[in-house]
């Protein structure tokens, strides 16, 4: 499950670890850190906030370390948001499936409210699962996640994502 950060990524093949095409300005220099997981029981779509799907379902039952390998979308959580998004899925996979994980740093296309501006403090899934929100003073005062780089465009932006896991 441990990778490596690279802070200075130059390789220019356009992949990720598990072989997926990156967006092209993606391909380096993004100074990201990311974790492969495997799917719980629920799918993840590619930009979905994360969490650690660490209860015992039907399809994988999590014993032990195994509450720390698999991820599912980030629930809603009203009014704070929820506090256990940690990260943003690179592409989608199915329940048993890897998904490649943006643990720290930059990603694109992250899923967000329409709400969000640039520049706007992110907060998890308020009012739908995988969607971060923005983060508003005596409102939704939920712990940061991240930060948007841009307003939303058809509930998508560019973000950074701030190490919590």
């Amino acid at each position: 499950m441990a990778t490596q950060t690279l802070i200075q990524y130059l390789d220019r093949s356009g992949k990720d670890a598990l072989g997926n095409v990156l967006p092209t300005s993606a391909a380096s220099m993004n100074r990201s850190q990311t974790e492969i997981f495997l799917v719980g029981d629920d799918a993840v779509a590619q930009g979905d906030w994360v969490k650690l799907d660490f209860l015992a379902g039907a399809t994988t039952p999590k014993l032990d370390s195994d509450r720390a390998l698999y991820v599912i979308p980030a629930t809603a959580v009203a009014t704070h948001g929820n506090g256990q998004a940690f990260g943003v899925a690179l592409h989608a996979a199915a329940p048993g499936e890897k998904v490649e994980v943006v643990i720290a740093g930059y990603v694109e296309g992250s899923k967000v409210d329409g709400a969000v501006a640039e520049g706007d403090l992110l907060v998890g899934p308020i009012g739908t699962a995988g969607e971060a929100d923005p983060f508003v003073p005596g409102t939704t005062e939920g712990r940061i996640i991240g930060l948007a780089l841009e307003a939303d465009t058809a509930g998508r932006a560019d973000c950074i994502v701030f190490k919590t896991f």
